[in-house]
C-alpha cells in the first residue's frame, strides 16, 4: 500500500475550489479595471489600410472614416489600445462565465462527490468504513497511522490532552485540545532534522500539524517564558536554522508566545487555527 509521500500531488477538492474563486475574484477586478479604462479612450475605432506598402489609419466613428496622419500619434496608440483592451474585456468575461459554472460544479462536488460519500452512507454502516486515502479523512487517518520519532518524555511532561498526549504546560494542552476539537491531524514533539551533508541539525517542534486541506505540514512552536533572556536567546537562534531551511512564519511555521503576565487565550489559538489549518 501507498504511504502519504507517494499521494502528495493528490489536489484535494476544495484546493480547487480556492484557486477557482481567487482567478474570479482578479478577473472580477481586472474586468473593472479594463471597463473603466476603455470608457476613457477615444471614440470610436482604429482602421488600417494599406498604400505602396505602408499603412494608413484611420478613427472610425460610426462608419465615418477620419485620416490620421504623423501628427496623430496619440490618437492611434489610444485606439490601438483600446482595441487591445475590447479584445481582453471579451476573453475575461468568457473565462469568468466559464469558471462561474465550473464553481457550481466543484462545489456540488464536495457535497456529492469522493469527499462527501462517506458523510452520506448510514452511520450504522459508516463506522465500519475506512475512508479511502485519496480523501481528506483518508490521507489524515494515514497520516496520523505512521510511526514517527518522538521526543523522550520526562517528568515535565505531566498533563494530559484529550488526544492522550502527555505536555509540558497547560498552554500546550490548550493548543492540542483545541486542535484535537477542530479535528486537525498533529503530532506532539516529532523530530525535525534539517540540514544538509555537511551538518545537520535536531529539533522537536511542539506540534507537527497536517493540514488536510492542502496536505501541508504546518509547525507550531510555542514559546511561554519570554521573560527568560536565554530561553529567548536559544529560540531565536532555532527560528534561525528554521528560517534557513524555509520553515517560515507565515509560510509552514506558527508561533505563540507567553511571558510575565502574558498569558496564551483561548481565543488567539483558535484564530491561528482558522487562519492556517482550516
Amino acid at each position: 500500500m501507498r504511504n502519504t509521500c507517494d499521494l502528495c500531488y493528490i489536489q484535494p477538492v476544495e484546493s480547487t475550489v480556492d484557486v477557482i474563486r481567487k482567478r474570479i475574484s482578479d478577473l472580477d477586478l481586472f474586468i473593472s479595471r479594463l471597463r473603466d479604462s476603455i470608457s476613457k479612450r477615444e471614440d470610436g475605432r482604429l482602421g488600417v489600410s494599406h498604400q505602396y506598402g505602408k499603412a494608413r489609419y484611420y478613427q472610425v466613428v460610426d462608419n465615418k472614416w477620419r485620416y490620421l496622419g504623423s501628427d496623430s500619434l496619440s490618437t492611434i496608440q489610444s485606439l490601438a489600445q483600446k482595441q487591445y483592451e475590447e479584445k481582453l474585456l471579451s476573453a475575461a468575461l468568457m473565462e469568468r462565465e466559464s469558471l462561474g459554472k465550473c464553481l457550481d460544479i466543484v462545489c456540488s462536488s464536495i457535497k456529492h462527490g469522493v469527499e462527501g460519500i462517506c458523510g452520506l452512507m448510514d452511520e450504522d454502516i459508516r463506522r465500519f468504513v475506512v475512508p479511502d486515502v485519496f480523501t481528506d479523512d483518508g490521507y489524515s487517518r494515514v497520516w496520523m497511522n505512521e510511526s514517527f520519532y518522538q521526543q523522550e518524555k520526562t517528568d515535565r511532561h505531566r498533563f494530559e490532552t484529550l488526544s492522550k498526549d502527555l505536555v509540558r504546560s497547560k498552554s500546550e494542552v490548550l493548543i492540542a485540545d483545541r486542535l484535537y476539537n477542530a479535528g486537525v491531524p498533529f503530532r506532539y514533539e516529532q523530530q525535525l532534522l534539517l540540514g544538509d551533508r555537511f551538518v545537520m541539525h535536531c529539533f522537536y517542534p511542539d506540534f507537527t500539524i497536517l493540514n488536510k486541506r492542502t496536505r501541508q505540514i504546518i509547525y507550531w512552536e510555542h514559546f511561554g517564558m519570554m521573560g527568560d533572556k536565554e530561553y529567548c536567546s536559544d529560540n531565536l537562534k532555532k527560528l534561525e536554522v528554521y528560517a534557513e531551511y524555509g520553515v517560515l512564519p507565515g509560510k509552514n511555521l506558527i508561533l505563540t508566545f507567553e511571558g510575565g503576565d502574558k498569558q496564551l487565550s483561548t481565543s488567539y489559538v483558535g484564530k491561528m487555527i482558522s487562519a492556517y489549518l482550516q
